[in-house]
């Protein structure tokens, strides 16, 4: 039985789209837009769509290996042909054939779909609950999960989202029948449809549709929605009350999602790999023992001590999650008791009920138009509305009175980057009428003392205020608003140093996120001859490639800073602006540091040769040639005669690397529009007098290829000269500065409260960074 495999033909089919759909209601609607304004019926028979579904095998922990089964955009039988999908039938080969392979311990459905056709849905949803009972199969939604993709991975052992922002569930399913019989008939066309039944010829463009028509489609419906809901029940071990609640036919944001049993939590990629690998292991180690096994070997033990160490690395993610969470959770708390002060029984329900701020805020609204609004007696004349200190002393007002404070401008066009982790006000559009009010309120609490912050944070936490001053500041500073007030602050002014601070590598560097502090392989395609003529009749001969390859591991910087509670008690708070711009600057040094390094150090490359070399090997060293027209001419034209393997590179130098020193004698061979010349007209010596270098080359000049740089990877010095000079091409790659992915390729900020006899809070900064240089053919280094 194992070698029958279901074929589709690579045929288009009319019937794939006219079918019921279970598909998130938006992308529907661009397809059927789409359908509308093409010509249906000589589309589909005149684009052929064989059935495809992409799969990686991937090594995750514990070398475990992972068959990946992507389920990207729209699901069908046969793959759509008018937008990139996915076929079912591909993807359930793809699912049996790693299900049935012994090398793989566990498959992950990588999942971004807005769902797909009601046809082909079932078959892969029953042949992923029957993969999962031979090894663990979870799902993976990235960003969109819906409607038929969602019934697929409903059908996995666990499913989890990549960000807060992933849109899951659109349980529900929909059929499309136009009825154009009227304008059928305005046009002077009347249909007749002669069937042997009142269903026969139903959805004829045309003809009309009848009430039994419209119970038989609405039938069709119906039915595809009760085998969805039985799939989602079963695979999820819903309630019928659950899974009613999630059947509104809209997504759900992967927080609600996980609150209604939808998925099971919210982590990165390279997490959900990892559990599963340690998922799949312990399975595996559980057959084994249920099946009778023999005395471990020392490679077995080996591999449970890894097991172990990796349960570990697991419990510790889980820990410093739950952390964050309990932050997030906090904060949502403490928004929700600022705007609902006075009213605590809309506060405990929408804490109990998981509501946002701004919901909250809708209630409160609303309860008081329903019960405090009077009208107004014409004798007394207009109303008159007064500010509200519990409104306006607010969360965030109070965190962009500490920015203004600590000397930063609320304004800064930084906050608007993404970098750092800001709130969502101080992120939003610097036009948005809630960041205006924010930060009108901000101004009139900037000159708040520290213990008037302390007493506004233990009100907005809802706490009791204490009599003395400092059991006060003692109870503010172990609550979270405090804290959030003070981090923010914190987060805002070293962003702001950091984007502030100068960098020169950025315009002739590349910059990439890598996902871990592993090795980075980055291969170089060598160049090769190119294409050979071809005879008439004649076969394409075989190129021959070769590649090399260089590999770099990023690490993280860090440092950090306490507030002690008598800075608090003392009113002392420049801490909070010098530290964390000074923590800026450094953040923002490491990356000019650790190339200008590489430049100085000249390091040897994964071939063998150092960077910079002459000869047939290298040949992009100069020496004794101090900066002039002459000299940064023949560098200009000595790297675009490079060759590699017999064969031309023509790379075009794009940036003059400088000392200090030589940025005046730069700028004038780069910006003068005229040169002066020696000779006698009319000679064989005279010539134009126009600067041939004008805008040829972008200058950037450094301080640290002048008075050296000590490398922050190494700790090594590597002495400067002020004469030494550079050309780089951004037509090659260059240096490659790479960051750990998802830190905004910015300094990230924790917060920490003092303990073991220390009393405060304090705050680490830590910045994942490395560099290397990855192809010598687009820098030139010219020596005097």
């Amino acid at each position: 039985m194992n070698d029958i495999a279901l074929s589709v033909p690579a045929f288009p089919r009319i019937n794939d789209y006219v079918g019921a759909w279970a598909i998130e209601p938006t992308a529907a609607s661009v397809l059927v837009a789409a359908a509308k304004n093409a010509d249906l019926v000589q589309h589909v028979s005149e684009t052929v769509v064989s059935p495809s579904a992409e799969v990686q095998m991937l090594t995750a922990g514990l070398n475990q290996k992972i068959a990946v089964v992507h389920l990207t955009g729209a699901l069908m039988k046969a793959a759509s042909s008018m937008s990139k999908g996915t076929s079912t039938v591909a993807a359930r080969r793809e699912i049996r054939k790693a299900a049935s392979d012994p090398e793989v311990s566990a498959i992950m459905l990588a999942v971004d779909s807005p769902g797909g056709t009601v046809a082909g849905t079932a078959d892969l949803g029953a042949e992923i609950a029957a993969a999962n009972k031979k090894k663990p199969v979870w799902a993976y939604a990235s960003d969109l999960c819906a409607s038929a993709a969602y019934w697929c991975a409903s059908q996995a052992e666990r499913i989890y989202a990549n960000d807060r922002t992933a849109a899951v569930g659109s349980i529900g399913t929909l059929l499309v029948v136009y009825d154009q019989s009227q304008a059928m008939e305005n046009a002077g066309v009347k249909t007749l449809v002669f069937g042997t039944g009142p269903i026969k010829g139903a959805g004829t463009p045309g003809a009309p549709i009848s009430d039994d028509q419209k119970a038989y489609f609405r039938d069709i419906v119906e039915q595809s929605q009760k085998s969805f809901d039985a799939a989602v029940k079963r695979g999820r071990q819903m309630t019928d009350a659950k899974l009613e609640r999630a059947k509104t036919g809209g997504v759900f944001l992967a927080e609600e999602a996980e609150s209604m049993g939808l998925i099971d939590g919210i982590k990165s990629f390279e997490a959900a790999m990892t559990e599963l690998a340690a998922e799949a292991r312990r399975r595996n180690r559980a057959t084994a023992h249920n099946t009778g096994g023999t005395a471990m070997s020392e490679s077995s033990v080996a591999t449970v001590e890894a097991d172990a160490k990796a349960a570990t690395d697991l419990v510790r993610e889980q820990i410093e999650r739950t952390r964050q969470e309990a932050a997030v959770e906090l904060e949502r708390i403490a928004a929700i008791r600022k705007v609902a002060a006075g009213n605590e029984t809309i506060a405990a329900e929408a804490i109990r009920e998981g509501w946002t701020a701004e919901k909250t805020e809708l209630a409160v609204l609303r309860s008081q138009l329903e019960n405090k609004v009077k009208p107004m007696n014409p004798a007394h004349g207009p109303a008159i509305i007064t500010r509200s200190h519990e409104r306006d002393c607010t969360l965030e007002a109070l965190q962009g009175a500490l920015i203004m404070r600590s000397g930063g401008r609320l304004d800064d066009r930084v906050f608007a980057s993404g970098r750092g982790t800001l709130p969502a006000w101080l992120r939003s559009n610097i036009n948005d009428p809630y960041r205006n009010q924010v930060m009108e309120n901000a101004q009139r609490y900037r000159e708040m003392s520290a213990f008037d912050l302390c007493r506004e944070a233990l009100r907005i936490d809802g706490r009791e205020i204490p009599h003395g001053r400092a059991e006060t500041i003692q109870a503010a500073v172990s609550g979270g608003t405090l804290t959030s007030i003070f981090t923010t602050s914190v987060n805002a002014m070293l962003l702001m140093s950091y984007m502030e601070t100068g960098d020169t590598t950025g315009s002739w560097t590349r910059e990439t996120d890598v996902a871990d502090f592993k090795t980075n392989e980055r291969i170089r395609m060598k160049t090769t001859a190119g294409l050979n003529k071809l005879p008439r009749g004649g076969e394409a001969d075989h190129l021959n490639r070769s590649d090399t390859s260089e590999s770099y591991k990023i690490a993280r910087y860090s440092g950090q800073f306490v507030i002690d509670e008598q800075d608090i008690i003392d009113d002392s708070m420049s801490a909070l602006s010098d530290m964390p711009q000074e923590m800026g600057k450094l953040a923002a040094r490491l990356r000019p540091d650790l190339v200008y390094a590489i430049l100085l150090a000249n390091p040897t490359m994964a071939d063998g040769t150092a960077l910079f070399g002459s000869g047939a090997t290298r040949g992009n060293l100069g020496t004794s040639s101090a900066l002039a027209s002459g000299t940064l001419k023949t560098a200009i034209s000595a790297m675009r005669l490079l060759q590699e393997n017999g064969v031309n590179i023509g790379l075009k130098a794009t940036h003059l690397l400088v000392p200090a020193t030589l940025d005046w004698t730069a700028s004038e061979l780069m910006n003068s529009t005229a040169i002066v010349l020696a000779g006698t007209a009319g000679t064989v010596t005279e010539r134009g007098n126009v600067n041939t270098l004008v805008n040829k080359l972008q200058i950037v000049a450094d301080e640290r290829l002048e008075n050296g740089v000590i490398d922050p990877a190494s700790g090594t010095t590597y002495a400067g000269s002020a004469t030494t000079w550079f050309l780089a091409s951004t037509q090659a790659n260059t240096i490659e500065v790479g960051y750990l992915r998802g830190t905004g390729r910015a300094p990230t900020v924790r917060s920490f409260m003092l303990d073991k006899g220390k009393y405060g809070i304090g705050w680490d900064v830590a910045m994942d960074i490395g560099a290397k240089a990855t192809d010598w053919r687009g820098l030139r280094k010219t020596t005097a």
